[in-house]
């Protein structure tokens, strides 16, 4: 196949977006690249100020929020903002004490490509983040950063970006992109990925591209430095293609995580200085002196006349002035900073690279995608052997002539064959020792690991068969999405024998990898003596319930279901192969045995308990969580889960902005998930910097111990456990009436209110009548522990499971009762 080459040594890949993008084998690497610590001890995060405080503020906020215990530096690099802007940046700074700031101010405007260059000077660490100041962060990306670093050995890692929505991707990953353009050839650097919702990607792991964005990625500085970093030749424009040609051309790596941390949202100036500041952002004269330059020094266009129409368009969003003829105003620009271009390479003329266009483009990517599926895996593969072989490294069994004879003769083979041949799934069980007396050995199916009510449900419940000496092993299908949490360390210290099936789809290489997630679950049943299996919202579980319960008919199946929507379809239609269905509320209970007709003793209801011992209130208040201030002497009311639409954080943010006049009452936020850019954004539009704090993942203690009245606006929901947490708290609760509520909180039991969302107004009225009569409140706060500690002690739900697994009818490996 013949390859698209210019004749400056650059290479047109396939559209990158594709299988293109091949992922790197982690065992290929070593351990001498530079080290990225999880801590971020070895990072600066560099932000190039100028004008557009808020923006700035935004961005500090986000990593209070998103990143506690950051033990880096901070470094905003000012390029001339006014006197007023910089006063109040450096009030704001003053009082964030939990971040090492350091404010350098130029005095003038370098530039985009000098001002980053210069702030090198001041950088102290191996590794800087560099960030413009309309990116704000969602979730943690260090771990991120770090797997990217590892597993790729780039000194230069692209962060991924999402549009203010929070759900569409704005850019993820970075290639180069060069296209004719008249008689002479345009480069761009532009996402590798189309802008379409985060949800639909099937990417995964850390990937290798061409481009490295200026404003949104890390670099290890001493090579940035020693490669020259930006041409400051060019004030403003296409300095991030500038260099990433020049990486290109050296063979230097762009890498890109592969974790949705941070949202890109550059929103309307406040005030004539930040207009000021985005008429030199995005001014014409400024940016065609760069494209001008760039030509002049490398041969390819990357100024067109289509700029201007986009810069225009850029002016209206932003709803800044224009001159005539729709024109941006730029009269005042050369007042604001010098412009003028400043060329320093002189050349012959312009020389243009010519590039060999295939007669039939749509079939070369064709083509290099079925190459790729065909050549990926040998190829790794191969290198993989190799290795070995020099290492002196025994083979272990996975040859590539077993994978090729497998591929050749799967369809011959038998089942008994198939299930073993060539891989052998014993050696992929945990090396622990295995209690073979016990006849109650619980294999537990879940999804993931995230913060949520269910799997704190799930935790309490295997802590309780650990105490009564039940061996317990879990299948989790996948590790936890960044943006729900990660309780994995909480489970593996409770129960070690643990099982990502996701990790060991790398290894088997094959489409069909239910069929290898299924023979390893058949392996952990035989070799563990499981005799009862849970599943809990595991969609993989479900899927192969049939064979399970006929391969293994002693097997007792137990299905916890939380809600009457949901993962309750898939009990409905899996009925037959359950053997008991455990609900948590009496509404759930009433549906499956009035609606769907099930037998009352293939249900049993097990209310979710809390450890009251833990959730206990402590007088006093902490003044600071998460390295935010907890204002003193007001009313903190708190929406505490994951930012989700079933959760209705949007709704306590609207509850926030009615009671927006209300002073001695302050909102807190703390959680994270899908909606979290989507809160932040709303907390902009309603004005509630001041009345609402977002603090992202906490504690729920902590949380909870700082906490006056906790605010439930549940548009869909089962038992919640943050609710039993704040009623042992001796938190009164203010929640919708949705699944299993209104049986925990409710005016009767002094708990509470458990209201209609359909009166937002319901909700104030009850909000300022706790918060307003101190005596109704002690009144409330006092029953909401009684009630906990009488009814939801996480013992009772304890012991409650474990007379399940002893209650059970007895069989024998045939299935027949004994």
């Amino acid at each position: 196949m013949k390859t698209n080459t210019l004749n400056n040594n650059i290479i047109v890949r396939g559209y990158t977006g594709s299988l293109s993008l091949m992922q790197t084998d982690p065992s290929l690497n070593t351990d001498l690249f530079p080290r990225f610590d999880h801590n971020g001890k070895d990072l600066t995060i560099v932000i190039l100020s100028f004008n557009r405080v808020a923006l700035t503020l935004r961005l500090l906020n986000s990593i209070l929020r998103c990143m506690p215990g950051y033990e880096g530096r901070i470094l905003i690099a000012d390029n001339g903002s006014a006197t007023e802007q910089l006063t109040l940046l450096e009030e704001k700074i003053a009082g964030m004490k939990a971040l090492r700031i350091d404010l350098i101010k130029y005095g003038e405007n370098r530039g985009v490509a000098k001002g980053r260059n210069d702030a090198m000077a001041y950088v102290k660490t191996d590794w800087v983040l560099s960030l413009d100041n309309d990116i704000y962060l969602i979730e943690n990306p260090l771990n991120a950063i770090a797997k990217a670093i590892r597993m790729l050995g780039a000194f230069y890692i692209n962060v991924p970006l999402l549009k203010p929505d929070g759900q569409t991707v704005d850019a993820y990953g970075g290639d180069l992109w060069i296209e004719p353009y008249g008689n002479r050839y345009h480069i761009s650097g532009s996402s590798s990925y189309q802008q379409i919702s985060k949800n639909a990607f099937p990417q995964k792991l850390p990937f290798l591209s061409t481009f490295v964005y200026g404003g949104a990625s890390v670099f290890y500085k001493d090579h940035f430095l020693k490669f020259g970093g930006y041409d400051t030749n060019m004030f403003i424009g296409f300095e991030d293609t500038e260099l990433s040609l020049r990486l290109y051309k050296e063979g230097v790596k762009v890498g890109n995580a592969a974790d949705f941390c941070f949202v890109h949202a550059h929103d309307t100036p406040v005030n004539q200085q930040d207009a000021d500041a985005e008429k030199i952002r995005f001014s014409s004269e400024a940016i065609k002196n760069s494209g001008e330059y760039f030509q002049q020094k490398h041969g390819f266009i990357v100024w067109q006349e289509g700029i201007d129409e986009w810069i225009k368009t850029r002016f209206k969003e932003l709803q800044l002035n224009q001159g005539e003829n729709g024109q941006p105003d730029n009269t005042d620009i050369a007042e604001l900073t010098d412009l003028k271009p400043r060329f320093t390479q002189e050349g012959n003329g312009a020389k243009f690279a010519e590039l060999e266009i295939m007669k039939r483009e749509v079939q070369r990517l064709q083509d290099k995608i079925e190459a790729m599926e065909s050549s990926k895996f040998w190829t790794l593969r191969k290198s993989w052997f190799n290795l070995r072989k020099k290492l002196r490294i025994a083979n272990d069994g996975y040859s590539i002539l077993d994978k090729r004879a497998y591929q050749k003769n799967k369809r011959s083979l038998s089942v008994k064959d198939l299930n073993s041949y060539p891989y052998q799934y014993d050696k992929l069980m945990k090396d622990i020792k295995v209690n073979s007396q016990s006849a109650d050995a619980v294999l537990i199916f879940i999804p993931f690991m995230v913060v949520g009510g269910a799997e704190t449900a799930i935790l309490h419940v295997i802590k309780g068969f650990i105490k009564n000496n039940i061996p317990v092993s879990i299948i989790a299908t996948d590790r936890s999405y960044p943006e729900m949490g990660d309780t994995s360390r909480e489970f593996a210290a409770v129960c070690p024998d643990y099982y990502f099936l996701e990790d060991y789809t790398d290894l088997w290489n094959d489409p069909d990898q239910w069929k290898h997630w299924k023979n390893l679950t058949y392996e952990i049943i035989k070799s563990r003596g499981i005799n009862n299996i849970l599943i809990s919202n595991s969609s993989f579980a479900y899927s192969i319930l049939k064979e399970l319960k006929t391969d293994f008919p002693f097997l007792q199946v137990i299905n916890p279901v939380y809600s009457t929507v949901g993962h309750m379809i898939d009990n409905i239609k899996q009925e037959k192969y359950i053997d008991l269905t455990i609900v948590e509320n009496p509404k759930v209970e009433d549906y499956l045995v009035t609606m769907c007709q099930r037998p009352a003793t293939k249900v049993l209801r097990i209310e979710n308990g809390v450890d009251t011992a833990m959730f206990k209130k402590i007088p006093g208040r902490a003044d600071q969580l998460n390295n935010f201030t907890i204002p003193a002497g007001k009313k903190i009311v708190t929406f505490l889960g994951r930012l989700s639409d079933e959760k209705g954080p949007d709704i306590f943010v609207e509850i926030a902005a009615r009671l927006k006049e209300q002073s001695h009452i302050h909102f807190l936020i703390a959680g994270g998930g899908p909606m979290a850019a989507t809160i932040i954004a709303q907390i902009d539009k309603y004005g509630l910097q001041d009345n609402v704090t977002y603090i992202g993942y906490a504690n729920a203690f902590e949380v909870l111990s700082v906490t006056d009245l906790l605010v439930v606006p549940s548009r869909m929901d089962g038992r919640p456990n943050v609710v039993l947490e704040s009623l042992s708290m001796g938190v009164p609760v203010i929640c919708s009436d949705a699944g299993g509520l209104p049986w925990l909180v409710s005016e009767n039991l002094h708990t509470g209110f458990c209201l209609n969302l359909n009166s937002l107004a319901s909700f104030e009225k009850a909000i300022l009548q706790l918060c307003n009569d101190e005596e109704q409140y002690r009144k409330f706060s006092v029953a909401s522990r009684k009630f906990a500690e009488e009814k939801l002690d996480v013992s009772l739900m304890q012991k409650a499971y474990h007379k399940v697994l002893e209650k059970r009818e007895r069989m024998d490996k045939k299935g027949t009762l004994v």
